[in-house]
């Protein structure tokens, strides 16, 4: 990575004191040791807590030779663990709760392969039913995946980058599958104007242009075929490229979004070949314009792949971070631009040494939970994945959010998040499965709060419309929310949608889960249930945080005194009372 270097005059010329952002590579010492072959695009990585306990783990794409990698985080450092047999390239790995259980499943897009869907069928235990949900089994050259919800009715539907064959005479496009709500997807790609038939495509990101809750999606088209801006009408895609200034023609490889200058509507930036990527500024929600040179973050000589908006020193503000295919010191191998009050720095990040290698996807997440978001990157050979960790020294503070839909599909995704401290910034973020290249960021949405030390209110807009309000959060903890938990369990649903599920709040009963010592302090011994994860709820139903347990033991010394429900993943509750 090219270093610039700023003086103390031209930091006085913009009127505000910065941190010093610094990134070190923990990979080695985490327990990561990944390469992908050497083959266009590298593979999909994903930052996000497959088995429930509350810390983002790591998944990563491999090659023909083994299996996809699964790193289990410890609590800071990493366990590599087998889970599923795969023996061809894999691009995207993303994990879904597409059946609405609780858990999450696994989506992997294979090159040369058919794609490949796992059902969770509990801890983990990982069963394919590719064929049986109604998928295609026949071999393809996929790369970027996306679920979202496209029709609002509670369910994740599937949508992925199709190319040909080698060989075969039909075109490329994106297919979408919609979620039937009993395990089996149908195919609903004509239907809903989602194939952008006949280009390049690599990857889409699922983003709401214009702020009226259904989910749009823009498409990243290689060989110059042009990039596609469809927004959903509520029961199929238009194509708007052409009317919103979205319809370029370049090299594209990813798509990440941000709000990065705070008017309200999602921007986009797409990287690019030598002649530099695209930050596309929402202005309206119906029209944008390219500012990537003017702003300062075309990486123009670098070859781009992944992309990630990121607030890296929680000022609320989301910086760039680019990975870059040409390796050297002496070349743009990548990038980081700090965001100051929407415009852009040029690169002021300290560390990223070795940032110099062959890259290609990354994501987001915080593996070890201090509240500072870090970077996973997935490189060619020789070089090895890198974890970029976030040792950036400021006072600011931060907070996460993590949902759980009830009307709403489980993961939350689609939902609007905004974060709203009282003496800085507000920030928005809207909550995705797939994004960048071939990436999936961690579903614990990160905040910066600046130097506020407090937070007047959080809120959701959830995909039915319904709206959570969380007063007075604490700051610089996770704050997990439950749709309706705010509203005495009561959804409102929007009058254009249908909810396929019949789910509701249930409040719990306390029959079946016995739990000793009860009252307890610091630790409680739970009978008959020595592996697992509990979701802990309070006593007015709000869910506030799920926990991995061993050994039938379960620290509960970080709650607050009062009472307490615990609750399995197979229904058994049990009332606890901390004191």
């Amino acid at each position: 990575m090219i270093r610039i270097f700023l003086s103390a005059f031209f930091l006085l010329l913009f009127g505000q004191v910065y941190s010093q952002i610094n990134f070190v590579n923990k990979a080695g010492i985490a327990g990561i040791n990944h390469t992908y072959p050497i083959h266009m695009g590298a593979g999909g990585v994903s930052f996000v807590d497959f088995d429930g306990d509350g810390l983002d783990d790591l998944s990563l794409g491999t090659g023909p030779t083994e299996s996809i990698h699964f790193y289990r985080n410890l609590g800071g450092s990493f366990q590599k663990i087998f889970l599923v047999q795969t023996s061809a390239l894999i691009k995207s790995v993303l994990w879904a709760d597409f059946d609405n259980d609780g858990d999450k499943d696994l989506f992997a897009v294979g090159f040369d392969d058919h794609n490949h869907l796992w059902e969770n069928q509990g801890n983990l235990n990982l069963v394919e039913i590719t064929d049986a949900a109604g998928l295609p089994m026949t071999i393809k050259r996929c790369y970027g995946a996306n679920f979202a919800d496209v029709n609002r009715d509670g369910w994740l539907d599937l949508y992925y980058a199709e190319r040909k064959a080698a060989g075969e005479m039909t075109d490329n496009q994106m297919r979408l599958f919609l979620n039937n709500a009993d395990g089996t997807f149908t195919d609903a790609t004509d239907e809903w104007n989602a194939g952008d038939v006949g280009k390049t495509p690599f990857c889409a990101t699922f983003f709401d242009c214009n702020n009226d809750k259904w989910p749009d999606l823009y498409i990243a088209n290689d060989k110059a075929t042009i990039n596609t801006l469809l927004v959903n009408t509520g029961n199929a895609f238009e194509d708007k490229s052409d009317t919103s200034g979205t319809a370029l023609a370049m090299n594209s490889m990813c798509v990440a979004i941000s709000d990065f200058d705070k008017n309200s509507y999602t921007d986009i930036y797409v990287t690019n070949t030598e002649e530099g990527g695209a930050l596309l500024v929402n202005e309206d929600g119906n029209s944008f314009s390219e500012q990537a040179g003017a702003l300062g973050v075309s990486f123009a000589g670098g070859i781009g792949w992944g992309s990630s908006f990121i607030d890296a020193d929680n000022d609320t503000w989301e910086d760039l971070y680019i990975s870059g295919m040409i390796g050297g010191s002496d070349v743009l191998s990548s990038a980081f631009y700090q965001n100051s009050l929407g415009t852009f720095l040029p690169d002021m990040a300290q560390g990223f040494v070795g940032d110099t290698v062959t890259s290609f996807g990354n994501a987001i997440g915080d593996y070890n939970n201090d509240g500072f978001a870090d970077i996973i990157v997935s490189n060619w050979p020789p070089a090895k994945a890198q974890l970029w960790s976030n040792e950036t020294q400021t006072d600011n503070h931060w907070v996460k959010v993590e949902l759980e839909g009830v009307l709403s599909n489980r993961d939350g995704i689609g939902a609007k998040v905004c974060v709203y401290p009282l003496d800085s910034d507000y920030t928005c973020h809207y909550t995705t499965c797939g994004i960048g290249f071939l990436g999936q960021n961690s579903t614990q949405l990160m905040f910066g709060l600046g130097s506020s030390t407090e937070i007047d209110f959080i809120e959701v807009t959830w995909p039915t419309g319904h709206i959570d309000m969380i007063m007075n959060p604490e700051i610089d903890q996770l704050h997990s929310v439950l749709e309706g938990s705010t509203t005495d369990g009561v959804i409102e649903v929007d009058d254009d949608i249908t909810i396929v599920t019949d789910v509701q709040i249930e409040y719990p009963t306390f029959e079946t889960l016995d739990i000793f010592p009860n009252p307890g302090s610091s630790q409680v011994f739970i009978q008959a249930y020595d592996k697992g994860v509990i979701d802990i709820i309070d006593v007015n139903g709000k869910y506030l945080r799920s926990m991995r347990i061993e050994g039938s033991l379960l620290d509960v010394s970080f709650l607050p005194d009062g009472i307490y429900f615990l609750k399995t993943r197979s229904g058994k509750v049990g009332k606890f009372v901390k004191s």
